[in-house]
C-alpha cells in the first residue's frame, strides 16, 4: 500500500506590522517540518518505508498491506494527513456527487476518455433491489446499465435501457433520486470498441419500480435476475458479490452504501 503523508498545518495569525517570513525562510521551515515528520514516522512506525518526496512537503511511503488500519494510526500519532499516491492507478470507483448535464455527456463523448453510462438502481415497492446477470459472464451481477449514445440525454438513456434490458415501460418506473457519478478505470487489456481510452463514467439513478415482479429480460445480454434486500446481510446479495469481479463489486457496494446512508438526499438531476 503506497500513500502520501502531508504535515497538518494550522492557520497562523499575522498581527499588524509583523514581518512576514521570506521565501527562503518558508522553504527552510518546510524542509525542517518534512525531516521531523520522516524521523517521527520511522521511529514510531518502523514497518513504514519512505520511497520518495512529492511536492514541497509530502512524503511518498510504502506500508504493509497486512495492516490496513496503519494510515489512520499514523494520522492520529503524528498529526498528519494521509492520502493515496497521486500517480497510482485507482483500484476502484472514484465517486462524485454532481448529477450530469447534457454538456457533461457531450464533453465525455468528445474527450473519448470515460464512456458515459447510465445505471438504474431499481427498487420495488418493498424496497428490494434488482440485480441482473450477464449472459457473457454468468458469475457477474450488476444493476441495469447501458451506454449513453451521442446526443442522448441521461434520463432518455435511462428509460431506453430499462425498456431494452427488462422490458419496462415508462408507466412502471420513475427516477426518484440521483445517487452519484463513479469513474471506473478499465481493466488491463480491455479495449473499448467505441474508442474510449480509460473506462466508464457511471451516472447512477435510483428508480422506483411499480411493475410486475416477474420480468422479461433482453436475451442477447442477460441470463437471469434477482430481487435482493437492500442490506448487506441478505444472503443472495452476498453470494452475488462474492462471484462478481472486484471492480463491479466495489461499484455495487459503493452505490448501495450511498442509498442506505443518505437521509436527506436531494433529487438533483431528476425531474
Amino acid at each position: 500500500m503506497r500513500i502520501v503523508i502531508t504535515p497538518h498545518r494550522d492557520a497562523v495569525e499575522v498581527k499588524p506590522g509583523e514581518r512576514l517570513p521570506t521565501e527562503e525562510e518558508n522553504r527552510a521551515a518546510i524542509a525542517a517540518g518534512r525531516a521531523k515528520m520522516a524521523r517521527d514516522l520511522l521511529r514510531r512506525f518502523p514497518q513504514a518505508r519512505i520511497v520518495g518526496i512529492v511536492g514541497e512537503s509530502e512524503l511518498l511511503v510504502d506500508l504493509p498491506d497486512s495492516e490496513p488500519d496503519l494510515p489512520s494510526r499514523i494520522r492520529a500519532s503524528l498529526r498528519v494527513e494521509t492520502g493515496p499516491d497521486p500517480g497510482a492507478k485507482p483500484t476502484g470507483p472514484v465517486w462524485y456527487d454532481a448529477a450530469p448535464t447534457q454538456g457533461d455527456v457531450d464533453q465525455a463523448h468528445a474527450d473519448k476518455a470515460y464512456r458515459p453510462t447510465v445505471v438504474a438502481l431499481v427498487r420495488d415497492g418493498r424496497g428490494r433491489l434488482l440485480l441482473v446477470q450477464s449472459r457473457f459472464n454468468p458469475d457477474e451481477w450488476m444493476f441495469v446499465q447501458g451506454g449513453i449514445e451521442e446526443g442522448e440525454a441521461p434520463l432518455e438513456a435511462l428509460a431506453r435501457e430499462l425498456r431494452e434490458e427488462i422490458d419496462v415501460g415508462a408507466d412502471f418506473f420513475a427516477p426518484s433520486a440521483y445517487v452519484g457519478t463513479a469513474d471506473l478505470d478499465a481493466e488491463e487489456g480491455r479495449v473499448d470498441k467505441r474508442g474510449f481510452t480509460k473506462g466508464k463514467r457511471y451516472y447512477i439513478y435510483e428508480v422506483a419500480y411499480r411493475g410486475p415482479e416477474e420480468l422479461r429480460l433482453q436475451a442477447e445480454e442477460l441470463s437471469g435476475y434477482s430481487w435482493v434486500e437492500a442490506r448487506f446481510d441478505d444472503p443472495r446479495l452476498l453470494a452475488m458479490l462474492r462471484t462478481t469481479r472486484k471492480a463491479k463489486r466495489e461499484l455495487i457496494i459503493g452505490a448501495l452504501i450511498r442509498v442506505l446512508a443518505w437521509r436527506d438526499r436531494s433529487p438533483t438531476g431528476v425531474p
